[in-house]
């Protein structure tokens, strides 16, 4: 494949300045009634995640794999990170914290941002998370795997310890719970997306740092907490990577010239009407 041809699969489509130049109240309108839909979306997701019964022996047996895996490479090195940052109780809490807070509130923030700030993007960045979330779903069902912090709990103790859930099992609802779930790591990974469109929708140098800097404590956080391996995280932004690439693929398939599409997409991908200073 040329360079011009993997720079037409990694570029997100361009921005549609006509939503840029609406009125403030309806790119929030708009921002607002997308954020709902996708976190209808996420909650579908959830489900059909939590859904999955408990497979102990499999998924224990598979974070066992991991551990190997890892020693083999001489990156099992989790544990040794937990236990020093250990030391020092104020700096877990802030690893619960950002655990628990930096992924969805931070997610949702962001989303409704882009979303009436440049909604193209917003919507293709969208399509990646979903893209990623089915396929994660595939992953969560045929290879459920054990995180770090549980297998102690199955008798193969490796010193890590269960900073965020101690002995409560409840942080999530009941439905929606999946302790088993760890690979892939979308904790990470969708933060990193995250990241991707804070950094790509700004030109201020402090907001693109503090992109860069929400996916390292992220990545960091995972690890302190006991919640993911290395590895987790590598899996995950491989699955959010071959999203990308099959949501731009399918951006890039002339759907207005299949039969009967060309006019429903006219219609969905009509601009958004500027403010003519008229109050209706």
């Amino acid at each position: 494949m040329s360079l011009a041809g993997l720079r037409s699969l990694t570029a997100p489509p361009s921005a549609a300045h006509s939503h840029q130049r609406a009125p403030f109240r309806r790119r929030v309108w708009i921002a607002a009634i997308e954020l709902a839909l996708t976190t209808a979306a996420i909650l579908v997701y959830f489900l059909a995640r939590g859904a999955h019964p408990d497979d102990v022996p499999s998924s224990v047996r598979r974070a066992l794999d991991i551990v190997n895996f890892e020693k083999s490479l001489g990156i099992f090195r989790e544990q040794d990170v937990q236990a020093w940052f250990l030391r020092w109780p104020a700096v877990i809490h802030f690893a619960n914290a950002f655990y628990v807070w930096g992924m969805y509130p931070l997610m949702a923030v962001v989303a409704f941002w882009v979303a009436a700030t440049n909604l193209p993007y917003f919507r293709f960045l969208r399509n990646v998370m979903l893209v990623s979330a089915v396929m994660g779903l595939v992953g969560y069902w045929l290879l459920p795997t054990a995180p770090p912090r549980l297998l102690g709990l199955h008798g193969h103790e490796f010193g890590f310890v269960d900073t965020v859930h101690g002995s409560s099992r409840d942080l999530q609802p009941a439905p929606f719970l999946n302790e088993y779930a760890a690979i892939p790591s979308f904790h990470f990974a969708w933060v990193l997306l995250a990241s991707v469109a804070l950094w790509a929708n700004t030109r201020s140098l402090p907001v693109k740092a503090l992109a860069v800097l929400v996916s390292v404590l992220m990545a960091w956080a995972v690890v302190v907490t006991g919640n993911h391996f290395f590895v987790d995280m590598v899996l995950g932004l491989a699955v959010v990577a071959v999203a990308w690439v099959i949501t731009r693929l399918a951006y890039l398939v002339p759907w207005g010239r299949l039969p009967g599409v060309g006019p429903v997409r006219r219609q969905l991908a009509a601009p958004i009407p500027a403010d003519d200073g008229r109050r209706r």
